[in-house]
């Protein structure tokens, strides 16, 4: 089968919670091999069939009422709508939206921690273009709009997400079709990749390395296997705090972002005036 709905992003603003979180509904199935499929922008060319290949088929999969993955970089994508309309049949989309300037800190805090990366946070911002390209949504929401109706996709405030679990979890449930009360008690009150710099950096970024050839190989079951082992979670022990951003940084940044979240909130109708302070 193919999957009824996707989470297209944004990175660092919630997706590997929000994978936990479809994971833990005992009526929902999220591709197991691999959390991040990248079929739609990456590996298209390999075929339906191959992606096919990371969920159960019809016969299989009875009590599933929704079947899907998440790749956060799918909205950035934007070839992705039209394949997606094509191979998909009325899909659904969950979309996680972030202060953008706080998801370029969070994609910073990341690379300290799983690449070794070692420069400044202005460094950071030069030498990882995508970090601030990844801040710009209204477009990239727009060219999805162009192929899809509004209704289908479920768009999410992570600020507001986190604030109140319960209610970002009816809303999921309500959007999927799904019961709420089947979610565990505890599903999605974990807050998942907390940022700081690990106690064995080199060695953090050695497996992470490892892991990302492992996902090109298709070797899923050695990514699973670290999970599973606690490797990962040994590996990247908290160690140090990360300095806080630059005030004069903080500044430059919400001056860039400043139109695109006035044009945001036109577009969704939301007041998004706690990401201007």
């Amino acid at each position: 089968m193919l999957p009824t709905f996707l989470g297209i992003g944004v990175p660092k603003a919630g997706t590997t919670w929000l994978y936990d979180l479809m994971a833990a509904h005992p009526n929902v199935y999220v591709s197991a091999k691999l959390k991040e499929v990248h079929y739609f922008d990456r590996h298209f060319a390999k075929g339906s069939e191959w992606y096919e290949g990371f969920f159960p088929s019809q016969r299989d999969s009875p009590q599933y009422a929704a079947l899907g993955e998440v790749t956060p970089q799918y909205l950035y994508c934007q070839a992705c709508p039209q394949r997606i309309a094509a191979q998909l049949d009325h899909p659904q989309f969950i979309l996680i939206l972030r202060n953008p300037v706080k998801r370029a800190w969070s994609d910073y805090v990341f690379k300290l921690r799983i690449a070794n990366y070692r420069n400044t946070f202005e460094n950071f911002l030069v030498d990882f273009p995508s970090a601030l390209r990844y801040g710009f949504y209204l477009q990239n929401i727009e060219n999805y709009l162009r192929f899809f109706d509004r209704d289908q996709l479920l768009i999410l405030i992570s600020e507001k997400v986190f604030a109140d679990i319960k209610l970002a979890r009816k809303q999921l449930a309500q959007f999927l079709n799904i019961d709420p009360a089947l979610f565990p008690e505890t599903a999605g009150m974990k807050k998942a990749n907390q940022g700081y710099v690990p106690r064995f950096r080199t060695l953090s970024a050695f497996s992470t390395r490892t892991l990302e050839l492992a996902v090109r190989k298709e070797q899923y079951w050695l990514v699973n296997l670290a999970k599973r082992s606690g490797l990962k979670r040994l590996l990247s022990l908290q160690g140090s705090q990360v300095q806080p951003m630059r005030a004069e940084t903080r500044k430059k940044l919400q001056d860039i972002y400043a139109q695109e979240i006035t044009g945001l909130e036109a577009l969704l109708q939301v007041d998004l005036s706690h990401w201007r302070v």
